[in-house]
């Protein structure tokens, strides 16, 4: 059964690369390429994570799951197909205009960078010495805050504070804001030795994944990079096969990267041993959630009984009910470990698990086609402005949120952390900075006064 969902996936790429024109970086195409690699990699533990027995209820749900993601997109390329077509992107300025990062936007971003991971490897170690796990080295104790932050046993005294919360959804755009301005200003040939220093941005927030133990973050700027890359280079180049091949070959050479650096952490944090392999962490890392999706159809958890299904969708809103009305239980972020044959297999699902375990085979087809529509409606409107040399917000958007894409195959991200107040901040946070510094319709006197700048 499982070597025939192999197939069922390699044709259904198949179609889907036809049916969106040839274009290997449309998100329908990108999630099926996504999704088939990482159900290859369960192929290397077949006898001991039984994949003999994965069930037919499964495989017909991870694809009904992939064909409802394909549906919502093919909807946006019809819709995008007709309004941009006959619609010029006139208000827009040239893409290939130079952005600047003042010195007084570098010095507020990178200083708020510094202070906030400070303050957060404070907290860390506050937390863990409090709480009595294991701190005698900094790898220790970063792995004893990884077991008490998935394990959800910070009690709400020790809770992280609001404002470093704050501070720490701040870095994350800061930094993908800056990956934007110095891909984009090398690209497109207007780049200047000053615009390094951005890196120095970009760097913090890699180190806050270290300190909180999110490797995966490390995927999220890998992810925009490649989608930046392609769009610029379509912008110098054009839209074409030799294009998205080259850029291909560079995503396979950043991939590479994110797997040196995502063992790199797992050493230094003390992941790797004797019951846990670097070829075990790579394989559960890759796959795993696809064999652990079996596991739950078959064997599905307690309800939560919340007020959105078992909360673990629609997490931010479960939350904010629970938090500050007093409604359902708080969900729980993390979901629980799964094991085969007395190997671990981690605690992610695919993105499909939690759309099932809330609300069934309904769920599984509304949120995935949601989700198809959303993110190929934003990278139409993307590419449409790139073919034009036009400006325009999606392209920094999308790219930012491309990473969902990618972790379709893993877990689900995109309702669990954009539906929230924290994903509305850093959209809003990522707009500002892209009016202030790419279109410079909006800027800071001498006064501290934000201002319209007029053309």
């Amino acid at each position: 059964m499982y070597i025939l969902f192999i197939v069922s996936l390699c044709f259904i790429f198949y179609i889907s690369y036809i049916v969106f024109e040839k274009d290997m970086f449309a998100p329908p195409v990108m999630m099926v390429l996504v999704f088939m690699a990482c159900a290859c990699v369960p192929m290397t533990r077949y006898e001991d994570w039984r994949l003999a027995e994965y069930g037919a209820q499964s495989v017909l749900l991870l694809i009904l799951g992939i064909i409802s993601f394909l549906s919502g997109s093919l909807l946006a390329y019809c819709i995008s197909h007709y309004r941009y077509n006959s619609i010029l992107l006139t208000r827009a300025s040239d893409i290939r205009k130079r952005i600047i990062i003042t010195s007084w936007g570098f010095a507020l971003m990178f200083g708020l960078g510094l202070v906030e991971i400070f303050m957060l490897a404070d907290y860390i170690r506050a937390t863990v010495v409090s709480m009595n796990f294991p701190h005698s080295s900094l790898g220790s104790m970063l792995f004893s805050y990884r077991v008490i932050d998935v394990n959800n046993l910070i009690p709400k005294e020790f809770a992280m504070p609001s404002y470093l919360r704050l501070l720490r959804y701040s870095v994350e755009v800061f930094s993908a804001f800056a990956v934007y301005v110095l891909l984009h200003n090398f690209i497109l040939q207007c780049y200047k030795k000053s615009d390094m220093w951005l890196v120095l941005i970009i760097l913090l927030w890699p180190v806050n994944s270290l300190l909180v133990s999110a490797r995966g973050h490390i995927l999220n700027l890998l992810a925009e990079i490649v989608y930046l890359i392609f769009f610029f280079y379509g912008v110098k180049y054009g839209f074409n096969f030799r294009i998205a091949i080259h850029v291909i070959s560079k995503g396979v050479k950043l991939l590479f990267v994110f797997f040196i650096l995502f063992f790199v952490f797992a050493i230094f944090q003390g992941r790797i041993h004797s019951g846990n392999t670097l070829f075990n962490s790579a394989t559960v890392y890759a796959g795993g959630g696809i064999r652990a999706f079996d596991l739950f159809v078959k064997a599905p958890k307690d309800k939560n009984t919340g007020m959105l299904g078992n909360d673990e969708t629609l997490m931010g809103i479960g939350s904010f009910l629970n938090m500050h009305l007093g409604i359902g239980k708080k969900p729980l972020g993390p979901l629980e470990f799964r094991n085969i044959a007395g190997k671990n297999l981690g605690n992610i699902y695919t993105a499909f698990r939690r759309y099932y375990s809330d609300f069934g085979t309904f769920g599984i087809v509304f949120f995935s086609a949601i989700l198809g529509f959303i993110m190929n409606y934003m990278y139409m409107k993307s590419k449409n402005a790139c073919i034009k040399g036009k400006t325009v917000f999606e392209v920094l958007l999308f790219s930012w949120m491309s990473r969902f894409i990618f972790y379709m195959p893993i877990e689900e991200y995109f309702y669990g952390s954009t539906i929230t107040l924290s994903g509305i901040y850093k959209i809003v946070l990522l707009y500002i900075l892209y009016r202030i510094f790419s279109e410079k319709k909006i800027f800071i006197n001498g006064r501290g006064c934000i201002c319209s700048r007029h053309h």
